[in-house]
């Protein structure tokens, strides 16, 4: 069991699934999605793309306000999750639209949007790199929770602007990946609130304990403060290959494949890249105007008033520093071609 590479299940060209994959949307009822004036053959044909590189979340944000919400109704029932674990089409949409709901419409970035393109990206990643084969429905169930979750309730602001202004948020976590732990939290908190949209009233308590672990374990380390550790993490696996046998190894895959969803969008095709390079800075210089407005240093690439060069060097830098470094180590395990960020350097 003890692998050098994660296979490659498709064996199809470079970003493309098996048909009978793709199609899985179009035998979808979104009826009951309650979707507001969206044409539902519009929004298969949307979905049809859904799990190649070049599909676009900004497509499907432009046809409807709730991309969660849709993303996942979609990636639940592709992989079966609702009938393994006795989730009902009710349950499952009351709890995809409270957790939209969650994320604040106002933020720039950190919005349902950013949720949904991160959970689709993450299930591209499952099905195109193989792993499906190898990971239990429970280990696919916490992962896509994961993602739709991983910046729930986000307060647009970084750790170190909480920290700074010693935030509620801040002390109640001690200042370690407050909104990754808050996201947590309150996540769970809001799906056991109410039982008309527990998705997870049906798991054994064992079944549970090992749930919760690992959405905790892998929603932390969405926290960019953990990403040279889970390079170093994915650097001693070179020689050994991951272990697809064990628990530990399939936690690790996972979360490095949600940390790489999480970070993907300059490895996108340039026009997408660019506006999620627009809205990360407009997040960011509101982050600024706050920090100017309260007497405090302002954060590194997030001056409210700062040249178009230097916003440059901000997505140059995180390219160079976090995005490229994670694909290209991420590519030696894999049978499948990974995205290139490096055109986006010079867009």
């Amino acid at each position: 069991k003890s692998l050098p590479k994660i296979p490659n299940e498709t064996n199809q060209p470079k970003h493309q699934l098996k048909e009978d994959e793709s199609d899985k949307s179009a035998r979808l009822d979104f009826q009951d999605l309650g979707l507001e004036n969206v044409p539902i053959d519009q929004l298969k044909l949307i979905l049809a793309k859904s799990f190649s590189w070049e599909f676009d979340i900004f497509d499907l944000s432009s046809l409807t306000s709730q991309p969660l919400k849709v993303i996942g109704f979609h990636v639940f029932h592709h992989f079966n999750i609702c009938e393994k674990f006795g989730i009902s089409d009710t349950t499952l949409i009351r709890w995809l639209e409270k957790i939209e709901e969650g994320y604040p419409k106002e933020n720039p970035f950190h919005n349902s949007t950013h949720g949904a393109d991160v959970t689709m990206t993450l299930c591209y990643f499952l099905t195109a790199f193989g792993l499906s084969r190898h990971l239990s429905p429970l280990h696919i169930f916490a992962a896509i929770f994961s993602a739709i979750i991983h910046d729930y309730n986000h307060p647009g602001v970084t750790n170190h602007f909480l920290i700074s202004i010693r935030d509620e948020m801040a002390i109640t976590y001690n200042d370690k990946s407050v909104i990754e732990n808050h996201s947590i939290s309150t996540a769970f908190h809001d799906t056991h609130e109410n039982d008309k949209r527990n998705i997870l009233s049906k798991l054994t308590s064992e079944e549970y304990s090992k749930f919760r672990s690992l959405v905790i374990n892998l929603v932390l380390k969405t926290d960019l403060a953990y990403h040279f550790e889970s390079l170093s993490q994915l650097e001693l696996k070179e020689s050994s290959g991951f272990d697809l046998g064990s628990d530990r190894d399939l936690e690790l895959i996972l979360h490095i494949l949600l940390h790489a969803a999480d970070i993907s969008n300059p490895t996108r095709l340039t026009p997408t890249a660019k506006k999620w390079s627009q809205l990360v800075l407009s997040e960011f210089k509101l982050q600024g105007a706050e920090e100017k407005k309260r007497g405090l240093k302002i954060s590194a690439y997030m001056d409210p008033d700062a040249s178009k060069e230097e916003d440059a060097k901000c997505q140059y830098s995180f390219i160079d520093y976090f995005v490229e470094p994670l694909y290209k180590m991420l590519a030696q395990f894999v049978e499948s071609n990974l995205p290139d960020s490096k055109d986006n350097i010079y867009y």
